[in-house]
């Protein structure tokens, strides 16, 4: 199972983290797959969106969120569940 994965750059929550919205991920992640195929096994991937959590140093680093200096990005997420 791949760790949790951005599909865009945005919706991701640190700089390290795995991504699929950029071609130059594909051939890293394709290796990935070829070599798990040949010890006749299947990968699951989860895909995820950061919400909230986006733009924020790794974990390595404290995990706190990024500044402007350090290539902070604008966060989407949604702030009021309306229920009907």
């Amino acid at each position: 199972m791949v760790e949790t994965t951005a599909v865009t750059s945005i919706g991701r929550i640190t700089p390290g983290d795995l991504g699929l919205w950029d071609d130059a991920q594909i051939e890293p992640l394709a290796r990935i797959v070829r070599f798990v195929r040949q010890q006749g096994a299947v990968v699951g991937i989860q895909l995820a969106h950061a919400g909230r959590k986006a733009s924020s140093n790794v974990p390595l680093l404290g995990g706190s969120p990024l500044t402007p200096e350090q290539g902070a990005w604008t966060i989407y997420s949604c702030t009021k569940l309306n229920w009907i």
